[in-house]
């Protein structure tokens, strides 16, 4: 079995390589939950950012636990995602246990994150960081976290845009 790093509690980035379903079985499942939504990224990735954003649940069929996945593509009349940008997703639910952390290389897209920080924000909180650019029209690949979660809400989970937005996106709501 394939095992990720210790997740750092101080928010210490841990670099990804991507994985396949085939190296890690517990990836394949269900899809219970699967929207796209369109929003403005700010922070890294510069004000006013326009990106289709993809939300998608995945119930484990090796497990019965719940992987959140994340995926964005640059819209049109919008500036490329800036370099070091980041997406921040904030559960905060007591006792929610992220364990595991990377991006899919056997599925859509082309853009990988480059690394994985947890708790910056405190338990239930992590990003997914991009140390380059995604050209307007091109998607990163599915990211994700797979999670200790058995039930989900559409609207449980935070994604923090700037400073003080949020966005409400699927989140657990039991363990």
């Amino acid at each position: 079995m394939v095992c990720m790093p210790a997740l750092s509690p101080d928010g210490n980035n841990i670099p990804l390589t991507g994985i396949t379903e085939a190296q890690r079985p517990a990836l394949a499942g269900v899809v219970l939950h699967d929207a796209t939504v369109q929003t403005s990224l700010g922070g890294g990735h510069g004000e006013g950012e326009t990106v289709d954003l993809q939300l998608r649940v995945v119930r484990s069929s090796n497990t019965g636990l719940l992987d959140f996945y994340y995926r964005f593509t640059p819209v049109a009349n919008s500036a490329p995602a800036a370099n070091a940008a980041a997406l921040n997703v904030l559960f905060n639910l007591s006792g929610l246990e992220l364990t595991y952390a990377d991006f899919r290389i056997d599925g859509l897209g082309t853009e990988p994150p480059n690394d994985f920080a947890n708790g910056v924000g405190g338990a239930g909180s992590f990003y997914f960081t991009f140390l380059h650019s995604v050209p307007i029209g091109v998607s990163t690949r599915f990211f994700f976290v797979s999670s200790n979660a058995a039930q989900f809400s559409p609207t449980a989970g935070r994604l923090l845009i700037g400073r003080t937005d949020t966005l409400a996106i699927p989140g657990p709501t039991a363990l």
